[in-house]
């Protein structure tokens, strides 16, 4: 800081920030003065004072004239006056050094609080610096977020000036650079999208969406579609002074991700048909429409469209998809949907509902309002199907179409399709009713040889439910103890036991005594029949161990317990919890298993085979069995079937057929039992032409075990009947009737 002059003329150093302790400014009340300033003015005074002293003395002593009437002065006095003036002239110098010390403390603290105001104005211009810098910054910033953001923006101000629009907007709404950097008006963006086409859509231009006094005090969102296809979600938000913000969302891809779940969730992933799900909603959607218009109809001979729903299953997939893999079972279905896709009129819907089955639904004669979408699509109305012979005619073309061979891997394969028909109000009112009524058609036409239509019939339906009732009520009969076994004796010719069938018996807890002809194919359709021989099985053989040595038990067999993996293991597991040797087990199987999987077969009759177990084919000469089977498969006891043995006595062909299956026996070393030998004329007969054994109501009835204990007990000749008579109900070893 600069030296400053004082009044006086003298230089006096700065006095900001220290104040010497002698200043009389160190005391309170008084200004701040120098001290070489106090100095030189007490000098300067006393000088002054002894000048004038010496000339008042000068003047006394030189006896200077003195005015008339004037005394004269002696040295005292004027000693006095001298002292005097030097009084009072020191008195007004303390006065006037009193004010230059005040006014050089004003000055000092005016320079002060200039200082302290430049420094903060300093300090502000480096804040305003700093806030220059950071704003600069934050609109770079801002700059560069605006133009690298996924969404589009744009600002308009009160005066409806378009002040801010990123370049992704102007991608989304093909607005020009220039238009936008010339900021134009809100109007003008506007126009310029009408002239350039982007509202020639239906309803893109809606006036709601671009009212200015309604986007300034109205929150808006909605979906815009442009021309070329892309989908943007459009909100708009008013600002408090007026103007607005609108952002501009592009959600193509979500709207087609969207598109795609609705589609997966009407439609089988695999064939792209219409899902169960979906087939359900159509289908009560066309009988509610057919219900309006029977109602709204006034003329009671028009004729009104009918529903028709055709239920489709594929025949012999499922070999093929265990055989060759699920992938090969995928391709089979995406083939089979395409050529039921292309067999069906454009307006039929067509869904997979689940597996390998498929339904369809069309609608006959009439007429439907418009609007009817082709293909697989859910469509917004009843499909119509002019075609004259359907149903039937349309379930012929779906069959002929899959009479072509399948290609699997350039192999091919014959799939069929069996197909049921219903019709509503002929058949159902309800969808579930409908498509269940066509599922049971569906199983009559597999029943009656598959690659079939069959249109719904009330009476085999109510056989169906029959057999559908009787399945839920066997699911029961095994855990509640309502299977029992009955044994029949099988015979020599010295009419000695040498084994018994264990025959299944079922009490039912309403209906009684059902016989195994009308549960066993049940079982066996419902794949009951595995735990239920099982337990077979197992009872019989523990039974088997209360009785001789020598006799054997014989245990029917269905092919589908040999096609339950493991069957082998199971039946040597049984014969160790039972403790049957395995030479005492006669396993039966018809000619039928035969067919099945002869491999398979092959291999667990081979592996039963060598641990003792003993194997015999039933009904023999019923089926398409011949002397292959004989050769290829392990059997020890050929049954012949009671039809030959019971016409054997009055048809020479039946006799003949007898002995013939007598010699291949005798030469194959097998044992033959005659079954069905019910007079003393078949048995005299069987005898006669060397029958080993024979099995029939005349030699036994089925019987309980202990009933069977107690015949076995009795001498083997007791009570045989002479030729010529004729008493089925009574047998050698006969016990209470009970109903075969």
């Amino acid at each position: 800081m600069t030296h400053r002059e004082s009044a006086l003329g003298v230089l006096t150093p700065p006095t900001e920030g220290r104040v010497p302790p002698e200043s009389p400014a160190a005391l309170p009340g008084r200004p701040d003065l120098s001290h070489r300033s106090r100095r030189l003015l007490t000098l300067g005074a006393l000088s002054l004072g002894l000048v004038l002293a010496a000339a008042a003395l000068a003047w006394q002593a030189l006896g200077a004239a003195r005015p008339p009437g004037v005394a004269r002065m002696g040295p005292a006095a004027a000693c006095l006056l001298a002292a005097a003036c030097i009084s009072v002239l020191l008195a007004a110098l303390m006065r006037q050094l009193d004010r230059f010390a005040r006014s050089e403390a004003s000055l000092a603290e005016r320079n002060a609080v200039l200082e302290a105001t430049r420094r903060r104005m300093e300090a502000q211009a480096a804040e305003l610096q700093t806030s220059q810098a950071l704003l600069a910054e934050q609109s770079a910033a801002l700059e560069t977020t605006l133009g690298h953001m996924d969404q589009g923006i744009m600002m308009v101000d009160a005066d409806q000036t378009v002040v801010v629009c990123n370049g992704r907007a102007m991608d989304m709404l093909g607005l020009p650079r220039e238009l936008m950097d010339a900021k134009p008006r809100f109007s003008e963006v506007v126009a310029h999208q009408a002239a350039a086409g982007e509202f020639r859509l239906p309803g893109a231009l809606d006036a709601a969406k671009y009212d200015w006094s309604r986007i300034v005090t109205e929150t808006q969102t909605y979906v815009r579609v442009r021309p070329c296809g892309h989908v943007m979600e459009v909100h708009s938000i008013p600002l408090a002074r007026g103007g607005m913000v609108r952002t501009y969302t592009d959600i193509t891809e979500r709207r087609r991700s969207e598109e795609q779940v609705l589609h997966l969730a009407h439609h089988d992933g695999l064939t792209g048909l219409l899902n169960r799900t979906a087939f359900l909603q159509e289908l009560g959607q066309a009988i509610s429409m057919s219900e309006r218009l029977r109602r709204a109809c006034l003329d009671p001979g028009a004729e009104l469209p009918r529903l028709a729903v055709l239920y489709l299953d594929l025949d012999g997939f499922k070999p093929v998809n265990d055989t060759h893999g699920h992938a090969a079972g995928d391709a089979i279905l995406a083939e089979a949907a395409r050529r039921l896709r292309a067999a069906l009129p454009s307006v039929a819907a067509a869904a997979r509902m689940g597996g390998d089955e498929f339904a369809v639904l069309l609608t006959l004669g009439g007429s439907a309002p418009s609007g009817t979408q082709p293909g697989n699509t859910p469509p917004s109305s009843t499909p119509l199907c002019n075609t004259p012979d359907q149903p039937e005619g349309l379930a012929q073309r779906i069959i002929a179409a899959f009479a072509e061979p399948f290609s699997i891997g350039g192999r091919h394969c014959r799939i069929g399709v069996s197909i049921g028909m219903a019709v509503c109000p002929d058949h159902a009112g309800t969808p579930d009713e409908l498509l269940r009524h066509a599922d049971s058609a569906m199983y009559r036409a597999k029943a009656s040889g598959r690659g079939a239509c069959c249109m719904f019939d009330a009476a085999a339906d109510e056989v169906r439910q029959h057999q559908g009732q009787m399945e839920q009520d066997l699911r029961q009969a095994l855990p509640g103890g309502q299977l029992f076994l009955d044994y029949q004796p099988i015979v020599d010719t010295t009419l000695k036991i040498r084994r018994c069938e264990a025959l299944v018996r079922w009490r039912h807890p309403t209906r009684g005594l059902v016989g195994p002809g009308e549960f066993i194919s049940r079982a066996e359709a419902s794949g009951l029949i595995v735990p239920i021989g099982l337990w077979v099985m197992e009872t019989a053989c523990a039974a088997a161990c209360a009785w001789p040595d020598d006799v054997h038990v014989s245990v029917n067999l269905s092919p589908v317990q040999f096609a339950h993996a493991g069957f082998p293991d199971q039946v040597a597991a049984v014969l160790r919890r039972t403790g049957l040797l395995p030479s005492r087990l006669n396993l039966e199987v018809t000619e039928g298993l035969l067919l099945e999987d002869t491999q398979n077969v092959l291999h667990a009759m081979s592996a039963l085979r060598a641990t003792g177990v003993r194997f015999s084919l039933d009904d023999f000469g019923t089926a398409h069995a011949g002397l292959t089977y004989l050769r290829r498969f392990p059997f020890d006891v050929i049954k012949i079937d009671r039809s030959f043995v019971q016409d054997a006595a009055v048809q020479p062909e039946a006799r003949a057929i007898v002995a013939a299956i007598l010699a291949i026996g005798a030469a194959f070393g097998m044992t033959v039992v005659a079954e069905g030998v019910e007079t003393g004329e078949q048995l005299a007969q069987m005898q006669a032409m060397g029958c080993a054994e024979v099995q029939g109501y005349l030699t036994g009835r089925p019987q309980p075990a202990s009933a069977l204990l107690r015949a076995m007990a009795r001498p083997a000749d007791a009570g045989v009947p002479q030729a010529g008579a004729s008493s089925p109900g009574q047998g050698i070893f006969a016990a209470a009737a009970q109903p075969c």
